[in-house]
């Protein structure tokens, strides 16, 4: 008999993001999948990631409801995609603790929403961020943000890498 387990809600691997929703994997393709994504976890967390809080949108003490709505859009995009993120997490770099707005830790992106944006800021984030883990910033302008949800969401999902 071949035993299989139905997969909806394990959806940070790359085997999951590659098959369609639904997929029947077997136990072997499953612990192979938690597996990968448990060494990705306890390698950032080496680094000096806090990962404890992954795939949840926390707000943060002082952040706009507008601005906690697009990072829990962001949350949901990468989630859709089968991309494992943490929100708020702190994040250990050079002995300082940064807190990043969203950290999608699959590809190693980090977005950052900002109400003021001017130029340079990528730049200077993307330095300030600057780690062996994050391999870029987005940074999410969110004056350019509809404040309709539905819209909203149809611009993050093109922005989202």
């Amino acid at each position: 008999m071949h035993h299989t387990i139905f997969l909806n809600t394990f959806v940070n691997a790359q085997f999951f993001r590659e098959s369609k929703p639904n997929t029947l994997l077997t136990i072997v393709q499953f612990l192979q999948v938690m597996r990968k994504d448990y060494i990705t976890v306890r390698n950032l967390e080496e680094q000096g990631f806090d990962l404890r809080e992954k795939n949840k949108v926390l707000p943060s003490g002082n952040e706009s409801v507008k601005h906690f709505i697009v990072k829990a859009l962001i949350g949901r995009i990468l989630h859709e995609r089968g991309y494992g993120f943490v929100t708020e997490a702190p994040i250990s770099i050079n002995g300082n603790t940064l807190y990043v707005d969203v950290f999608d830790y699959s590809n190693g992106i980090a977005y950052e929403v900002q109400s003021v944006v001017h130029e340079g800021i990528r730049e200077a984030k993307k330095e300030l961020l600057e780690s062996e883990a994050i391999k870029d910033v987005i940074i999410i302008d969110l004056d350019q943000i509809s404040n309709d949800i539905f819209i909203a969401y149809k611009q993050l999902q093109r922005q989202i890498v």
